[in-house]
């Protein structure tokens, strides 16, 4: 079953086999030592090392570094469950038409086409989720109470959200501040699962905030279909995950990731 709030992060001998309707996802920490981000930075491809070079930002180079090498390390985990040895260094990784990080097709990791993932990192922490049933997508974003919300709210939320906003600003700043990243997220993560970029309009659709909710003031003969849930990785970061699939035909796994001294990762504390 999903839960709520606190999202309790354990962390399992190995990743799952990843039945269909089951769903995992790891909290990752981007802090880590120099040593550990340089040996992640020779596990990435040279597309990879040349796109974290155009980072301006010693903070912006170590999270692309880190979450990706993470990345390639868990699709390796995953597809070896699934009986198909690629080496983390050797899984191919492109993005779709919009941007959406997927597998390449590969005579050999073709035969485990089914698996989905998602990745967002923002703050201190990544979250990197992976299924089998169908389209995901995860958000994560750290608070940052100088964010212009109003205006982000008159352009990109439904009229239903935009009021529960309204209301809870009546009550309490840090509140609303707080509800506006419950709401963000889950668009976000929306987004990210129907991998279409900032190609549909955000006000087009309301999420809901509970355990399981669904798509509303959405067109879509699907809507019925899309989950969300609540990841927060901390009590300063926020995060959701949207899958598809219908009522009780989800169940998520919640992990946290660690980095070893030679950079592989560890699944298990």
């Amino acid at each position: 079953m999903m839960s709520e709030q606190p999202t309790s992060w354990a962390a399992p001998a190995r990743a799952g086999e990843l039945r269909a309707g089951e769903v995992e996802v790891w909290r990752l920490e981007l802090r880590q030592p120099r040593r550990l981000i340089d040996l992640l930075f020779e596990q990435l491809s040279g597309d990879e090392q040349a796109r974290a070079r155009r980072f301006r930002r010693p903070r912006d180079f170590d999270a692309y570094v880190v979450t990706r090498g993470v990345l390639r390390q868990l699709l390796s985990a995953y597809l070896g469950r699934a009986g198909v040895s690629v080496a983390a260094q050797a899984v191919g990784l492109g993005r779709g038409r919009h941007g959406k990080p997927q597998l390449l097709a590969d005579p050999v990791v073709g035969a485990d086409a089914a698996l989905e993932f998602s990745v967002s990192h923002s703050g201190d922490f990544a979250l990197l989720a992976f299924g089998r049933s169908g389209a995901l997508g995860v958000d994560v974003e750290r608070l940052n109470t100088g964010r212009d919300i109003d205006l982000i709210v008159a352009h990109h939320f439904a009229p239903a959200e935009a009021a529960a906003l309204r209301e809870q600003g009546a009550r309490s700043e840090d509140a609303r501040c707080r509800l506006f990243y419950r709401y963000w997220t889950r668009k976000e993560a929306y987004l990210k699962a129907l991998g279409v970029g900032m190609t549909v309009d955000l006000r087009s659709f309301a999420v809901g905030l509970e355990p399981g909710a669904l798509l509303a003031e959405s067109a879509r003969d699907d809507a019925a279909q899309w989950r969300f849930y609540e990841l927060n990785p901390d009590g300063r970061h926020f995060g959701a995950i949207c899958v598809y699939g219908g009522e009780g035909t989800t169940y998520l796994r919640t992990m946290t990731a660690t980095v070893s001294n030679s950079a592989s990762v560890q699944l298990d504390l």
